[in-house]
C-alpha cells in the first residue's frame, strides 16, 4: 500500500527506518493464547518454554546471529526419530524487518500444531509422517524496531555501513522531535516542495502536479536532525542490509540496503545454508510482503535475448502453473480473501529464492492487510474517483480511525534550528500500524494460518511401489516390472527444480542377493512423477535362482522412501 511518499522518499524512509504423548499440561500451555507482540528476547524464551514443555516435537536450533547479537533460530517440528529424512515444509517470517506479525503468527502455528498432537488425529497423522521447519523471525535487528524507544520502521539488520560515504558510520539517523516515542514524518514548509496537503483531508500528503499549475507547500522527510551538519537529513541511519533484499533472485546491486552483494549477511547466509542442510525441504511458506497466493503466479512465455539465449526467468514455468493456481484457490476458500494489496516486488527475497532458486513450490502471503471499507453509497457521499492515487491511503486512515485511533498522528508543529524561518510539523502513522494488525486479531490470524501450514503440508509428496510383477522368460531369467507411485498431492520435483538440480530426483534401485542384472540399470533417476496417483513404470531382466528374494526401494529426500522385497517364483506370481 502507497502512503503519502514518492518513490524516492519512500526508499529514502525505509533507509532509516531502514513419542510419548503430550500431557493436558504441555497442551495448556502450548495452546495460550497470543496477547501481545514478543520482542526478541520474549520470542526466544517463548520458543525454548516450547521446547521443554514438548521435548518429543520440538528441536530448536540457531542458525545464525545477528550483527546486533539476537539469535536467528530455526525450529523443527515432527514426532519420531527420522524426522530429518522425510519430505518436509519451511516456513519463513519476519525476512521483512516490520512484518513481526509473521513472527507471532508463526509462534501461534507452532502452539496450535503442538497443542494438537495428542487431541487431533490429523495432527499427530501430519507429525508422524512429515516435518515442519519454522523460521520464525529471519531479521531480528530489524524487528527490534517495534520494541525500541523511539519506536522507528526498521527494513536493515545492525551491520555498520557508512551509507553516505563520510567516513563516519550510522551517524545521522533519525530523532524523536516531539518525544512521543514515535519516529513518523516531518514536514517542511517550503513553496519549493514537491508536496501539498490533501484538499479532502490535510492529514494525507499528495505529491503536486506541476504540468497542472499546482505549487508544491511542503519538503517531507522522516523525523529528524542534521546530525552531521552536511545538510542531508537522516542518510546515514544505524543499520545496514535488509536480509528481505539479499537473496539471490533479483538481487541489486548497489541499491540502499541491499548489502555489498547477495548472501553477504549472517540471516541470509543461513536461509541459504538450511536448504543444503535439509534437503528434504519440499515446499516453503513465507509470511512477508511478497505474495502469490491473492494473486496466483502465471506461466509467460520464455523470453530469450537476440541470439536465442533463455534470459533468467521471470515467470513460472508451464508445468508448474496448475500447482500455483491451486493452492491459490484453496487459500481463498479458506480465507476468504480473494484480493488484496499488489506483492512486493521480487528483489532477493525468500519467497522467489525459494523457487527460482532452490527449485522448490513456494508460497507467500502477507498474512494480514488492512482491510477495504464498504463503499459509501449514501447519497451526501462524496464523489469516489477510481483513479484517486490516494485511495487506498485514504481507506488506510479510514479504517485506523475506526479501530486503531492512536495509530494516526496529528501533523503538530515542532521547533527544529536546522530549518530556520520554515514551519516544521510531525505527524503521520505511528511506525507499524499498516502491515501488523492489533493484538485482539493475532489469535483468529494463527487458527487460520496453522490450518493453512497443516494444509500445505499434507500436500507433500509421498513415494510408494505399486503393481509388482514377476515374470519368468527363460531358465532361470525373469523380468521384474513395478511402478513407482507418487500417493502425494504436489509433484515429486517441480518443473523447474528439475532444471536447477537443487531437489534431488526419485532415486530408484533394485538391490540384487547373488542375482545378475542384465537389462536395465541397477539404479535409476527418476522424471518428477505427478501427484494424486502419478507413477512411472520401471523393469529389470535379471538371472537368478527361483525363489531368490531382491529388493526395489525407491527414495528421494523431497518425496520420501517407499522398498518392497520381491521373491522370483517361476510361477510369475510375487
Amino acid at each position: 500500500m502507497r502512503w503519502v511518499l514518492s518513490k524516492r522518499a519512500l526508499r529514502l524512509l525505509l533507509a532509516l527506518i531502514g513419542f510419548a504423548t503430550v500431557t493436558p499440561e504441555v497442551r495448556a500451555q502450548a495452546g495460550r493464547s497470543s496477547s501481545r507482540y514478543h520482542n526478541g528476547r520474549e520470542l526466544a524464551a517463548a520458543l525454548d518454554s516450547l521446547r521443554r514443555v514438548a521435548p518429543q516435537l520440538i528441536q530448536l536450533s540457531t542458525i545464525a546471529q545477528s550483527p546486533g547479537g539476537l539469535p536467528v533460530q530455526a525450529v523443527r517440528l515432527a514426532a519420531g526419530t527420522d524426522a530429518d529424512d522425510r519430505p518436509a515444509l519451511l516456513v519463513i517470517a519476519n525476512a521483512a524487518g516490520p512484518h513481526v506479525v509473521g513472527s507471532e503468527v508463526t509462534l501461534g502455528v507452532i502452539r496450535n500444531l503442538v497443542a494438537g498432537y495428542s487431541s487431533d488425529s490429523a495432527v499427530k497423522r501430519l507429525l508422524d509422517h512429515h516435518t515442519i521447519y519454522l523460521i520464525p523471525r529471519a531479521n531480528p535487528d530489524a524487528a527490534e524496531g517495534m520494541f525500541a524507544r523511539p519506536m522507528v520502521e526498521l527494513t536493515r539488520n545492525a551491520m555498520p555501513i557508512d551509507d553516505d560515504h563520510d567516513g563516519a558510520i550510522d551517524e545521522d539517523g533519525p530523532d524523536d522531535l516531539n518525544g512521543d516515542g514515535l519516529i513518523t514524518l516531518m514536514r517542511v514548509s517550503d513553496s519549493a516542495g514537491d508536496w501539498m496537503a490533501d484538499s479532502a483531508d490535510p492529514q494525507l500528503l499528495r505529491q503536486v502536479d506541476r504540468g497542472k499549475g499546482q505549487a508544491g507547500t511542503y519538503r517531507v522527510y522522516a523525523e529528524g536532525r542534521d546530525n552531521d551538519k552536511d545538510e542531508r537529513y537522516n542518510e546515514d541511519p544505524p543499520g545496514g542490509v535488509d536480509v528481505n533484499r539479499n537473496l539471490t533472485y533479483g538481487y541489486e546491486y548497489f541499491t540502499e540496503g541491499s548489502g555489498d552483494g547477495p548472501i553477504a549477511t549472517p540471516e541470509s547466509r543461513a536461509i541459504a545454508q538450511f536448504f543444503v542442510d535439509h534437503p528434504n525441504v519440499t515446499a516453503v511458506y513465507v509470511l512477508g510482503p511478497q505474495d502469490n497466493l491473492v494473486k496466483a503466479w502465471e506461466y509467460k512465455k520464455e523470453a530469450v535475448g537476440p541470439d536465442g539465449t533463455p534470459l533468467p526467468l521471470t515467470n513460472v514455468m508451464q508445468n508448474d502453473e496448475p500447482w500455483f493456481t491451486e493452492v491459490s484457490r484453496r487459500y481463498q476458500k479458506l480465507t476468504g480473501l480473494e484480493k488484496g494489496p499488489t506483492s512486493a516486488d521480487l528483489k532477493g527475497d525468500p519467497l522467489s529464492f525459494s523457487y527460482y532458486h532452490m527449485g522448490r513450490f513456494a508460497w507467500g502471503t502477507r498474512t494480514w492487510w488492512i482491510p477495504e471499507l464498504p463503499a459509501d453509497t449514501s447519497k451526501s457521499a462524496p464523489k469516489v474517483d477510481p483513479k484517486d492515487p490516494l485511495k487506498d491511503d485514504r481507506n488506510a486512515l479510514h479504517w485506523l480511525r475506526a479501530n486503531r485511533p492512536d495509530a494516526v498522528i496529528e501533523w503538530k508543529e515542532v521547533i527544529d534550528p536546522d530549518f530556520p524561518g520554515h514551519k516544521v510539523e510531525v505527524g503521520g502513522l505511528r511506525p507499524f500500524v499498516l502491515v501488523n494488525p492489533p493484538d485482539s486479531l493475532l489469535d483468529t490470524l494463527t487458527t487460520v494460518q496453522a490450518r493453512l501450514v497443516r494444509e500445505m503440508a499434507d500436500l507433500l509428496p509421498s513415494i510408494a511401489i505399486r503393481d509388482v510383477r514377476v515374470e519368468q522368460v527363460g531358465a532361470g531369467v525373469f523380468r521384474i516390472k513395478a511402478r513407482v507411485a507418487n500417493l502425494g498431492y504436489l509433484p515429486t520435483v517441480s518443473q523447474l527444480g528439475g532444471r536447477v538440480r537443487w531437489p534431488r530426483r526419485v532415486r530408484v534401485e533394485l538391490k540384487t542377493d547373488g542375482q545378475q542384472i542384465e537389462s536395465g540399470r541397477k539404479i535409476q533417476l527418476l522424471d518428477p512423477i505427478q501427484g494424486s496417483g502419478g507413477s512411472t513404470e520401471v523393469s529389470w531382466i535379471v538371472t537368478g535362482r527361483a525363489d531368490s528374494r531382491v529388493t526395489v526401494s525407491a527414495s528421494s529426500p523431497v518425496a520420501g522412501s517407499a522398498s518392497q522385497a520381491i521373491t522370483l517364483h517361476p510361477s510369475g506370481s510375487r
